[in-house]
């Protein structure tokens, strides 16, 4: 990275086993697009676009959905392939990739925090406004997925762009419909409709107006997230209140270095870094704070090219790290040579959903082995609701 000096070092939360009882996981969560399905209950927790031929000694092929880098808010993890080796499942979850192994553990269950980066970064846009829209080609030639919160009763949420973003990779979320000081659940609601009923998605994310403290309570029947405007950001093992996650706003006409300094020190702690921008210089309807975007784009481009951080939208990471947070609380079930863990996804949890793990021994769901990456991970699916790892 060429503005974060950062030594690499590849994070995991260590899942001991234990002899007690786990309690069967299972909940209905929310696909908030199109994408390919999770069959879950009964069979192999593998997309239900088809099956293809086996790969090594018996790795199911599946197709459905479609690979690419960046995973969008409203559509669903392209479908598995074959695994390799041995055979096995293999989940394409649209995870950033790793660019070197990631090791052996003697440990049964070992999740890559941040799927192995070092930590994590999530840039989100609010307002939907014209600097937003005129430079949205550059933007997106970055190549990373951004999260935009679009106030719906604007003129900016109406623009062909919006439709273009969501295809390209990002996030579409909620920031309200009028941007009130005080919240309202019927104006969220309002913004809700708006995006369903234009671009055919459902928001799981929101960003308060204003960051005003009447909005958590709405948040948290409504939404996964919602990104306040307090300053902080999320370490992996600590507290996390999911309706009001802290971000960095940089100031106006922040420089690189600004830019840079404003998420290093997260990123150096292995830390999740959101961050805040209302537009860019040069636009026609007054951005709060507006940032030269010559100077966002260097910064982006040397976070990005480091490779030690994941750029991801808030949904994606949020996702991510609620689902270590479930597999860390849990405890394993354990019957002679095999333990299983078990979790319950929360409320307006997006479909398809993966962690990576590592593991000393086989790892299995619904019955079906996991294929082991060669890089010496294993993507397991949410959905499943639980994971078994055999030492036999």
């Amino acid at each position: 990275m060429r503005s974060l000096a950062l030594p690499l070092a590849l994070p995991s939360l260590v899942i001991l086993a234990a002899a007690c009882s786990g309690e069967a996981g299972g909940t209905d969560h929310e696909d908030p697009g199109g994408g390919g399905a999770f069959a879950t209950g009964g069979g192999a927790s593998v997309p239900t676009g088809g099956s293809g031929p086996a790969d090594g000694t018996g790795g199911v092929v599946a197709s459905g959905g479609t690979s690419g880098d960046m995973n969008t808010g409203g559509g669903g993890v392209p479908g598995g392939s074959g695994g390799a080796g041995d055979g096995g499942v293999t989940f394409e979850c649209g995870l950033p990739a790793l660019s070197a192994p990631v090791g052996d553990t003697s440990e049964l269950l070992d999740v890559l925090t941040w799927a192995g980066k070092q930590g994590a970064i999530s840039y989100t846009f609010d307002d939907g406004n014209s600097s937003q829209i005129d430079n949205y080609k550059t933007l997106n030639e970055l190549g990373v997925p951004f999260t935009f919160y679009l106030v719906t009763n604007w003129s900016g949420a109406q623009d062909a762009i919006w439709q273009q973003a969501l295809a390209d990779g990002h996030e579409i979320g909620n920031h309200s419909h009028t941007h009130p000081n005080t919240g309202s659940g019927s104006d969220l609601d309002a913004a809700t409709a708006y995006i369903e009923m234009k671009w055919g998605v459902r928001p799981l994310t929101m960003a308060a107006p204003y960051g005003d403290s009447s909005y958590p309570p709405l948040a948290s029947s409504r939404f996964l997230f919602n990104r306040g405007v307090g300053g902080g950001s999320i370490a992996p093992g600590g507290a996390m209140n999911r309706h009001n996650l802290p971000t960095y706003i940089p100031p106006e006409g922040a420089t690189k270095a600004q830019l840079d300094m404003g998420v290093s020190s997260a990123v150096s702690q292995g830390h999740w870094q959101t961050v805040t921008i209302h537009g860019f210089k040069g636009g026609s309807d007054s951005a709060y704070q507006p940032i030269p975007l010559d100077n966002f784009v260097a910064h982006v481009e040397g976070v990005r090219d480091g490779g030690l951080v994941w750029i991801g939208t808030l949904l994606d990471v949020g996702a991510y790290l609620i689902g270590q947070q479930l597999l860390a609380a849990a405890a394993p079930q354990v019957d002679g040579a095999s333990s299983t863990w078990s979790w319950t996804l929360p409320d307006h949890y997006p479909a398809e959903r993966c962690l990576r793990v590592r593991s000393s021994g086989r790892v299995f769901q619904d019955g079906m082995p996991i294929a082991k990456d060669p890089l010496g991970y294993y993507e397991i699916a949410l959905d499943a609701g639980h994971v078994t790892v055999t030492t036999d």
